[in-house]
């Protein structure tokens, strides 16, 4: 199901730490509260530094203000959701 997704993701992410370079921050844009904070606390485990935003406003916001290197945004979410922040 989807946490051993999570499991396997939070794995194979660090794989990519040459993407991360010393910057290792990610932005989690997720309306779901227990889905974002599922996400988060595998990331942290993975030793990333996540910023969490639960609105597609607030993400918009976090991103320009916190400048992560990568952001995971949930596609459907009120105020303003992904299509609409990669439009």
């Amino acid at each position: 199901g989807f946490a051993s997704k999570l499991a396997c993701f939070a794995e194979k992410i660090s794989m990519f730490e040459n993407l991360f370079g010393k910057s290792k921050k990610i932005l989690i844009v997720e309306d779901d509260n227990s889905l974002r904070k599922a996400v988060s606390d595998k990331l942290r485990f993975a030793g990333f530094k996540v910023v969490e935003a639960e609105n597609g406003a607030e993400g918009v916001r976090l991103a320009l203000a916190e400048r992560p290197r990568v952001i995971l945004f949930d596609l459907m979410l009120p105020e303003i959701d992904c299509a609409e922040v990669l439009g």
